[in-house]
């Protein structure tokens, strides 16, 4: 057995108009914590959109975890095995936080207000209004916790991708981890065996190794689930090319007036109701090598348009994906002023 910590937002909307809300499971980003849930933004759209919030740590891929990964990178790479393996064991205490959260804890008198209309006690928890939401680290491992999670049928997936192995080199987070592999193996050859050969591990407990099979909802138990992803061009954390791939493997549609054309993907003009892939694009360069890109990172930037923002609420309530941009998503300005 173990004690699983959670925490869960309830927006002032809710409780001063006694009504319910949907139920929104969030996904923290890199080695971090459940705290994020406390970060304005989502917030804001919790009040505004009248969400129940809520998050755990995401074990094997949490704070808890950096000391212990260090540690395996520099003395035993062959315990790999650790990271996706206690990333499992993520899953299961993610799908029991859902459980609580539109069960036992729906009923508890913390979440319960006084209807006006007759004085009766109601809940704020709409146990059939419940959704995903992710980003970074979250989106990642999001897309195999929603292939697997029978809970509910649409997630968004902010600044994701993957396979982990094609990101790590694109990505500025990893750059304390590649001076301890390129201390150990100066040949990059031997860096890219090793990456090739963990990720043979690492597709069981992230979103690549499901993106076949999320729509469908071919795992048992499991419920077929609409993907959004909303990403940002020059990301310096998680490149776009790991969200195309996954959309790729989601049969997902470009909305509205794209800012570029994607390979594979074809272009949805009006509402659609199947998974999707939205790029930002803020005028930076991506570089054509293994590299992330230089100067100001959008890693953030998505999440917090409310163009965006809107987007999600929508997808939310209806299970369309709609332009919310009125063109190309895009401000080439964003970090000029």
């Amino acid at each position: 057995e173990t004690q699983v910590p959670f925490t869960v937002i309830v927006p002032n909307s809710l409780v001063d108009e006694a009504r319910p809300g949907a139920v929104v499971q969030y996904g923290h980003g890199l080695l971090g914590g459940q705290g994020e849930v406390h970060t304005s933004y989502l917030a804001e759209m919790a009040n505004r959109y009248g969400w129940i919030v809520f998050a755990v740590d995401w074990t094997g891929m949490k704070d808890d975890d950096v000391s212990a990964i260090t540690l395996m990178l520099v003395n035993n790479l062959d315990q790999f095995a650790m990271i996706p393996e206690r990333s499992h064991q993520g899953f299961v205490e993610f799908l029991y936080a859902m459980e609580l959260v539109t069960g036992p804890l729906a009923r508890d008198p913390t979440l319960m207000v006084e209807d006006p209309a007759d004085g009766s006690m109601i809940s704020l928890v709409d146990p059939d209004r419940r959704h995903y939401y992710g980003n970074s680290q979250g989106a990642i491992m999001g897309g195999a916790y929603a292939a697997i999670a029978p809970y509910f049928d649409t997630a968004v997936l902010g600044v994701g991708g993957g396979p982990y192995h094609m990101l790590l080199t694109r990505s500025r987070d990893f750059d304390p981890f590649f001076m301890i592999f390129k201390t150990m193996y100066p040949d990059p050859k031997q860096i890219a065996l090793w990456l090739g050969l963990m990720q043979t591990l690492w597709d069981s407990a992230e979103g690549s190794g499901y993106a076949n099979v999320i729509t469908d909802g071919l795992i048992p138990g499991s419920t077929p689930t609409r993907v959004l992803q909303q990403v940002a061009i020059g990301d310096a954390q998680v490149t776009t090319y790991g969200a195309h791939i996954l959309a790729r493997g989601q049969d997902a549609r470009l909305i509205g007036t794209p800012v570029r054309p994607v390979w594979g993907l074809e272009t949805a003009s009006g509402p659609h109701a199947g998974s999707a892939l939205v790029e930002w694009d803020y005028g930076i360069t991506v570089p054509s090598t293994n590299t992330p890109p230089q100067g100001d990172d959008p890693h953030e930037a998505p999440r917090r348009a409310r163009a965006g923002q809107d987007q999600i609420d929508h997808f939310f309530r209806t299970g369309e994906v709609i332009d919310f941009c009125g063109g190309p998503c895009q401000d080439l300005e964003a970090f000029s002023r």
